[in-house]
C-alpha cells in the first residue's frame, strides 16, 4: 500500500521534532505501506527531518516539501503533489493529532467498506441542532465535522471539490459524503483536545448548507419539482385518458370506499391496486367524485416516487449521479407516461418500489444503520408491495437478493425478521384473494407460468420486436425517423456501458468488479433488474398478451435513472462526466417533444372528447335513462366523474369489475350506448327489446328500450352484446 501524508507542521522545533519520532514509529511498525510525507516546512525543519530520517533504514519514508502557508493554494500544490500511485490519503494537524493513530485509521479503512475514516475526538462532541440534523443527514455516522485527522480513499478525496480550501474545511467532508462515499468515524487518543463544541457546529452547518443547499442538491431538488410539474400538466385540465374506463375504477372504487361499500383488504377487486382506492378515497373526501380525483392520484404517486429515487440513488452513488439520474427519471418516454398517467396502479407501483429501492440501499450501503428492526420494516415492505401489485417483485427480488450478498442481514435474528415480516405483508393479499373466494396464491392470466418452449421463444421475440420498442422508442421497428435511432443508439450504448462498470478492471481485479466498487455493484444490480424483469415477463401469461403491454415492463424503468447516474459516476473520474449529463438532455428532450401537454393536437382531441362524454351523460340524464349498457370502454367510465343517478354496465359482463350490476335497484329505463346504430338495432333485436335509435349528444348513438326494465333481466341482455 501506498499512502499520502499531508501534515500540518507546527513551528515548535521541539514538537517537530517529536512528530518526526511519531512518525518514523509508524513507519516501523506498517514496514509494508510507503508513506510519502507532504507539507510545508521551513529550511531548518527540513535540515532537521533528514537528520532523523536515514534514507537507508527508513525507506518507506518520504518528505515531499511543498512552499506556501495554510490557505487553498497550499492543500491544491499538496494534492498536486500525492503520488498518482497513492492508494490513501491522510491529513492531520502536528500540532493537536497524535500521528501514532495513523494505523489504526489506514486498518479501519482497509477492513471496511467507508471512503474515509474520520478520527473522532469524542462520539459526543458536536451536540445541539446542528448535531442532530448532521447526524440525520448522515445516517449517524459523523459526529465530529472538524476532525482534522482522516483517512481517504485517493479516488473519493481526488474526486471532491478542491476548492474550498484547506484540507480540513467541512465542505470537503461534505463532498465526500455527497459522492456516495461512506464516512465511517474512530475514537483515536489525540496530542491535545480539539477546540470545544464552536467549531465542531459551525463545521457542521458548513456540511449542512454544502449537501442542501449545493450545486447538485439544487439540480436534484429541480428534477423532482420538473417531473411534478410535467405530471400537473399532464393532467390539468381533466382530459379522456387513453385508458378512461380503466382510469374512473380510482375514482368509482374511492368512492365506494369513502362511503363504506367496500370491505378493506380488496376493495378494487383483482383489477385495481387497492393503494390506488385508498388514495382515491382521500382525494374523494378532499375534493368531492369529480374527475380532479383522478389527477391527484397521480400526482401524489410522482411526488413520492422522484423523492425516494433521488434518494435512494444519493444513498448509492453520491448527489452529483442521483440529480442526473433523477433529471432522466422526470422525463419518461411516452408510453410509460400513458400507463402512470391515468391512475391505474402503476404510479403507486412505482412509488412503492422508490421507497423499497432506497430502504434496501440504506442496508447495502450503511451498515451502521443495519439492525433486526431494519430488516423487520424491509421485510414487510416486500410483502406488501407484493399485496399492492405483485410486479413489484421484478425489482424487490434483485435487490433483496444483492442486500443478501452485501451483507445486509448480518444475524441470524435479521433473516428471522425479514422472513416473519414478508410473511406478515403477504398476509394481506392472501386475505385479499380469500375475501374474492378465490385460493390463495391462485394466479390470473397475467400471472400463469409459460408452459412450452415455443410459447416463450414467441413471447421473447415480441419483447424485443414490439414490446421494448414502443416503450423506450414509442415506435417499432424499423424506426421511421433519426431521432428514433439516436435514442435506440444511446440506450444501447447505456447498457453495454453499465455492462463494462460491473465487469472488474483488468489492470485491478483484486479491487474492481461488483464485489468491490460501490458504482460497479450498481451496475450488477440494473443488469439483475432488467434479467428479471425479462424472464418474469416472457415466462408469464403478461408476455403472451398481443396488445398494449408496455405497462407490465413498468419497473424496468428504474433502469434508466439507475444507467444515467451510474455513467455519469464513471465519467467524472474522467473529467467527462458533463457528456452524460448532455446524453441525458437529448434524451429528455426527445421524451417530452412526443408529450401531449395542452396545445398538442392529441391533447385537444382527449378534451374534447371529455367535454363529448359529458354531453352524452347529460344527454341520457335528460331521456330519464338510470342504465346504460355498451362496450367497457365506452360506457364504464361513466360510472365516475360525471354525476349521479346513472348506472353504466360493461358489456360482456365479466368486465364489471366493482359490480356495478349489482347495484341497480327496481325497475329500470334502459339504454344501449354504441357508436353504430345498426349494431345497437341489431342487439336489442337479438335481445327481444322494444324501442328506437336516436343519435345521443357527444356524438354517440343511442337505443332507448320502451318502458322499464326488470334488475335481473340486465344479464340476459348483455349477453347479446356482440
Amino acid at each position: 500500500m501506498e499512502a499520502a501524508v499531508l501534515v500540518t507542521f507546527p513551528s515548535n522545533p521541539a514538537v517537530f521534532t517529536e512528530v518526526v519520532s511519531k512518525l518514523i514509529d509508524v513507519s516501523e511498525a506498517v514496514p509494508q505501506t510507503h508513506f510519502t510525507i507532504i507539507g510545508s516546512v521551513s529550511d531548518a525543519q527540513e535540515d532537521l527531518w533528514h537528520e532523523r530520517v536515514s534514507d537507508n533504514e527508513h525507506r518507506n519514508l518520504v518528505l515531499v516539501p511543498v512552499p506556501g502557508s495554510s490557505s487553498a493554494a497550499l492543500w491544491e500544490r499538496e494534492m498536486e503533489s500525492v503520488p498518482e500511485t497513492a492508494d490513501v490519503v491522510i491529513t492531520l494537524d502536528a500540532a493537536v493529532d497524535n500521528p501514532g493513530e495513523i494505523p489504526r485509521l489506514l486498518e479501519a479503512l482497509e477492513s471496511g467498506n467507508a471512503g474515509v475514516v474520520a478520527g473522532a475526538q469524542s462520539p459526543s462532541a458536536l451536540k445541539g441542532p446542528a448535531g442532530f440534523f448532521l447526524r440525520l443527514l448522515t445516517d449517524g455516522s459523523v459526529t465530529d465535522p472538524a476532525s482534522t485527522f482522516r483517512a481517504y480513499r485517493a479516488e473519493v478525496v481526488r474526486g471532491a471539490d478542491r476548492s474550498h480550501g484547506p484540507r480540513v474545511s467541512a465542505e470537503i467532508l461534505a463532498d465526500v459524503w455527497g459522492s456516495g462515499a461512506l464516512v465511517a468515524e474512530l475514537p483515536v487518543a489525540r496530542r491535545l483536545p480539539s477546540p470545544e463544541s464552536t467549531a465542531s457546529s459551525r463545521a457542521a452547518w458548513q456540511c449542512l448548507r454544502e449537501q442542501l443547499f449545493g450545486r447538485f442538491s439544487l439540480i436534484g431538488l429541480a428534477a423532482i419539482l420538473l417531473g411534478i410539474g410535467l405530471f400537473l400538466l399532464l393532467s390539468w385540465p381533466a382530459h379522456q385518458y387513453a385508458a378512461d374506463s380503466d382510469a374512473a375504477l380510482t375514482g368509482i372504487c374511492g368512492t365506494d370506499v369513502f362511503e363504506g361499500r367496500h370491505r378493506l383488504f380488496n376493495p378494487g377487486g383483482y383489477r385495481i391496486g387497492p393503494q390506488n382506492c385508498y388514495l382515491g378515497a382521500m382525494f374523494v373526501a378532499v375534493l368531492g367524485p369529480n374527475r380532479n380525483v383522478l389527477s391527484a392520484v397521480t400526482l401524489l404517486n410522482i411526488a413520492v416516487f422522484l423523492p425516494f429515487l433521488y434518494f435512494a440513488l444519493r444513498t448509492a452513488l453520491g448527489s452529483e449521479p442521483a440529480a442526473v439520474g433523477t433529471l432522466m427519471a422526470a422525463f419518461p418516454p411516452l408510453q410509460h407516461i400513458f400507463f402512470v398517467e391515468p391512475p391505474l396502479g402503476y404510479g403507486s407501483l412505482l412509488a412503492g418500489c422508490a421507497i423499497q429501492l432506497w430502504f434496501g440501499f440504506v442496508m447495502i450501503f450503511r451498515p451502521n444503520l443495519r439492525s433486526p428492526l431494519v430488516s423487520l420494516l424491509y421485510g414487510f415492505g416486500i410483502g406488501v408491495n407484493f399485496w399492492l401489485l405483485p410486479q413489484s417483485l421484478m425489482l424487490t427480488g434483485p435487490l433483496t437478493l444483492f442486500v443478501v450478498i452485501s451483507g445486509g442481514f448480518r444475524t441470524v435474528l435479521d433473516y428471522l425478521a425479514a422472513v416473519a415480516a414478508v410473511v406478515a405483508g403477504l398476509s394481506a393479499y392472501v386475505f385479499t384473494l380469500a375475501s374474492m373466494g378465490v385460493a390463495p396464491f391462485a394466479t390470473s392470466f397475467p400471472t400463469q407460468a409459460v408452459t412450452t418452449l415455443d410459447q416463450w421463444i414467441a413471447n421473447l421475440k415480441y419483447l424485443f420486436s414490439d414490446v421494448l420498442p414502443a416503450y423506450l422508442l414509442t415506435e417499432k421497428f424499423p424506426l421511421p425517423s433519426p431521432m428514433y435511432g439516436l435514442r435506440l443508439i444511446l440506450l444501447v450504448l447505456a447498457f453495454l456501458a453499465t455492462c463494462r462498470i460491473a465487469l472488474p478492471s483488468r489492470r485491478n481485479r483484486a479491487t474492481s468488479g461488483w464485489r468491490h466498487s460501490r458504482t460497479a455493484f450498481c451496475a450488477a444490480f440494473t443488469i439483475a433488474v432488467v434479467v428479471s424483469v425479462f424472464v418474469l415477463y416472457t415466462t408469464s401469461g403478461a408476455g403472451s398478451i398481443r396488445g398494449w403491454t408496455v405497462r407490465y415492463l413498468a419497473p424496468l424503468f428504474f433502469c434508466l435513472p439507475m444507467m444515467a447516474a451510474l455513467l455519469y459516476a464513471a465519467a467524472r473520474r474522467h473529467s467527462i462526466g458533463a457528456l452524460t449529463m448532455v446524453c441525458v438532455v437529448i434524451l429528455s428532450v426527445a421524451h417530452a417533444a412526443e408529450y401531449r401537454l395542452p396545445g398538442h393536437p392529441d391533447r385537444v382531441a382527449s378534451t374534447e372528447a371529455l367535454a363529448a362524454d359529458h354531453l352524452s351523460y347529460d344527454w341520457l340524464r335528460q331521456k330519464r335513462r338510470n342504465v346504460v349498457l355498451g362496450d367497457y370502454w365506452q360506457v364504464y367510465k361513466l360510472n365516475f366523474g360525471f354525476g349521479h343517478g346513472i348506472q353504466a354496465i360493461p358489456c360482456p359482463l365479466f368486465l364489471d369489475y366493482l359490480a356495478i350490476k349489482d347495484r341497480v335497484e327496481g325497475p329500470s329505463r334502459v339504454a344501449l350506448l354504441g357508436r353504430d346504430p345498426g349494431a345497437l338495432a341489431a342487439w336489442a333485436a337479438r335481445a327481444g327489446l322494444p324501442g328506437h335509435v336516436e343519435a345521443a349528444a357527444g356524438g354517440a348513438f343511442a337505443f332507448l328500450v320502451d318502458g322499464e326494465i326488470d334488475p335481473k333481466r340486465i344479464a340476459s341482455i348483455a349477453a347479446f352484446f356482440a
